[in-house]
């Protein structure tokens, strides 16, 4: 089976897609470019090609409406052109139209790509369709899922009419027969074996023949040489499920997920087979209705992962912020909510000291785009900071201690998922939320700390100053910008009040008070999260020995989730924030190069994040040349203090410029 793996060691090409639709296929045409558009990676590239014969021009402008949320998504129209279109008409095509057979073209219609994935319109994504455009084919020409027919004959011990009628013209392998609704089709090797004009001359040959002509003529064609891709890139089974025995039937075959898929609703794309179309009028006999509607009001797909019928809980997210962290806020906001479930509903809870009415309004703004997200202000009640008044807690503002309130800030609340406001999400929180604790009060992802005392072989100072204060393992330290709160468990252990009495107690010792109580007073019972839900690890990356010192532990995946981009969640710890004046350090290039991007896709930040990302980059151009021109007059150590300089400086230049 194709490995499904992001490319590596190169910069990743434009993922390319086509689509050959007629003007009756609209509404479902962009539900399915709303649904790539939603799953898709805002690190990359992805250009959708839209073959037809003849869309209005107002038509096409209501499709680009699907991807104008979407910078990376360009939408491109291109008609089949009339000489194939003359091949064709040469060629009696019988009952289908041209466009019918845009798939069999794709390599003339493209000829000036290497690769492309073919969608059919009444599809759902529910998945980045790049791990698709990645998939190796192991020199295969075409990659493509088996088909239900397939599975119908496992299940009926017979093969359907049209298997039986192709099993006679070169499919000698009826088993092997694949579903062509999704393709990826390696377009250098179909030029080479100039499949296209086999492909038509079949066509001609037999044009009323096929009960499913394109989809035959590809079979027979490349009958043996069709690489399989997983069932979850094409799930499209749901019919054949209910047949007796069929999990014994289908035991050890490649259609043994196929349940399972089916009941976790796990698949990455949905297709919607058959004449029965939710779009049409509706026969509520049929499932599509049930899986379709939905994205039809809200066109983005579903992965709920809840048993058919019952209703997910709806996700309860909690912020606190101070006004100058109302555009940090922002981004994060909109990343959570463009990576939001649209079947699940999100209640994002902003706990603040005196937000103005501009502020919250501009924090409305960021997920306006998204009616299943709402957005809660709330101030911290009058007893709690009464009560944290009475205790010595210095430093810090009652804000500080937001997320230990929590149990008492959300009396009626079970669970939350606190994050805080330097972060970016390119994955949807439900997956946080809905995390088993295992029977643990808090989750949390294990701290850099840990990570660093990991390579240096001993804990670090930060972690020795809390062992005599009951953290007895300093490498069960745990930071506390991303967590999820068993409210109903902690209020069971009074949790609020030791928290404070720890922080009181031992004000002047804790160098992170929140963060500390929370690991003293739940020390070994924090349930570790995934690394890639609270990724702060940037700085330890370069150090040496990290890989052995990481072996076996949870950090075993750090360096390549940082060279693949693959983290869930990004944290922006440390003082150098990206939205600040530039700095030139590690630390601030490091985190603008991960935030400016999803920034500028805020659309209700866009016009005073473009004057300040201007005022950054003529800065940092003056900073630039200012240290080069002085570069031959520095010696020594000053020297190379500046070259340090200037290549810091260049390299912050490449992030603002690339935004």
């Amino acid at each position: 089976m194709p490995t499904i793996s992001p490319l590596s060691g190169m910069a990743e090409p434009p993922v390319s897609v086509m689509f050959a639709v007629t003007s009756s296929w609209l509404i479902p045409l962009a539900v399915a470019i709303r649904s790539l558009c939603v799953h898709s990676d805002p690190r990359r590239n992805y250009e959708l090609h839209i073959v037809h014969h003849g869309l209005e021009e107002e038509q096409m402008k209501e499709l680009g409406k699907a991807v104008s949320s979407y910078p990376r998504v360009s939408l491109g129209f291109c008609r089949l052109p009339e000489r194939l279109l003359r091949i064709l008409q040469h060629r009696d095509c019988g009952r289908f139209s041209p466009l019918t057979y845009g798939r069999l073209l794709a390599a003339a219609l493209f000829p000036r790509h290497d690769r492309v994935v073919y969608l059919d319109v009444d599809v759902l994504l529910n998945g980045d369709v790049a791990e698709l455009y990645d998939a190796d084919l192991h020199g295969a020409p075409i990659g493509a899922v088996r088909d239900c027919a397939v599975l119908q004959s496992i299940s009926t011990g017979r093969l359907p009419d049209h298997l039986e009628y192709i099993s006679g013209m070169g499919v000698t392998n009826p088993r092997l027969y694949c579903n062509t609704g999704v393709m990826v089709m390696d377009l250098v090797q179909m030029r080479e074996q100039e499949t296209e004009d086999r492909l038509l001359r079949l066509l001609e040959a037999h044009p009323d023949s096929f009960p499913y002509v394109d989809q035959d003529i590809i079979n027979i064609v490349f009958h043996g040489r069709i690489a399989p891709l997983p069932l979850r890139w094409n799930y499209h089974f749901q019919f054949e499920l209910h047949h007796a025995g069929m999990a014994d039937l289908i035991s050890g075959t490649e259609f043994e997920e196929a349940p399972a898929l089916f009941e976790s609703r796990s698949w990455k794309l949905f297709h919607l087979v058959g004449d029965y179309k939710p779009w049409l009028p509706p026969d509520m006999e049929k499932i599509y209705h049930r899986l379709y509607l939905g994205p039809l009001v809200a066109p983005c797909p579903a992965n709920s992962g809840f048993p058919q019928g019952a209703a997910p809980p709806a996700i309860d997210v909690m912020f606190a912020v101070t006004s100058a962290w109302t555009v940090c806020l922002a981004v994060t906001l909109h990343s959570l909510a463009r990576h939001s479930n649209p079947e699940r509903n999100y209640r994002l809870w902003v706990v603040h000291d005196g937000l103005e009415e501009e502020n919250m309004q501009e924090l409305d703004k960021a997920v306006s785009g998204y009616p299943n997200a709402a957005l809660q202000f709330m101030t911290i009640p009058g007893k709690l900071e009464q009560m944290l008044r009475r205790r010595d807690v210095k430093r810090f503002s009652a804000l500080a201690y937001a997320r230990l309130l929590a149990p008492s800030l959300f009396p009626r609340h079970s669970r939350i998922v606190y994050l805080d406001a330097d972060t970016v999400l390119y994955a949807d929180v439900a997956e946080l939320y809905d995390t088993d604790l295992c029977g643990a009060a808090v989750g949390a992802v294990r701290d850099t700390a840990v990570l660093s005392s990991l390579v240096a072989g001993y804990p670090r100072r930060q972690l020795r100053k809390l062992q005599p204060l009951g953290l007895h393992d300093p490498f069960h330290y745990f930071n506390s910008g991303v967590l999820v709160l068993d409210l109903d468990r902690m209020r069971e252990e009074d949790a609020e009040v030791r928290l404070l009495h720890v922080i009181e107690e031992h004000n002047e010792l804790l160098e992170h008070p929140d963060q500390d109580a929370l690991n003293i007073v739940f020390h070994r019972q924090i349930f570790p999260l995934p690394v890639e839900w609270n990724y702060h690890f940037q700085f330890e990356l370069g150090k040496n020995g990290l890989e052995e010192s990481c072996a076996g532990t949870e950090f075993a995946g750090v360096s390549n989730i940082h060279a693949t981009c693959s983290w869930k969640l990004f944290h922006m710890i440390g003082s150098k924030k990206p939205w600040l004046f530039p700095e030139k350090s590690e630390e601030y290039i490091v985190s603008a190069a991960v935030w400016w991007k999803p920034a500028m896709e805020t659309a209700s930040l866009r016009p005073h994040l473009s004057q300040l990302l201007e005022e950054f980059t003529q800065w940092t151009r003056r900073q630039l040349r200012h240290n080069q021109w002085h570069l031959p007059f520095s010696f020594g150590n000053g020297f190379r203090k500046r070259k340090a300089r200037i290549n810091l400086l260049k390299r912050l230049l490449r992030v603002f410029e690339g935004v």
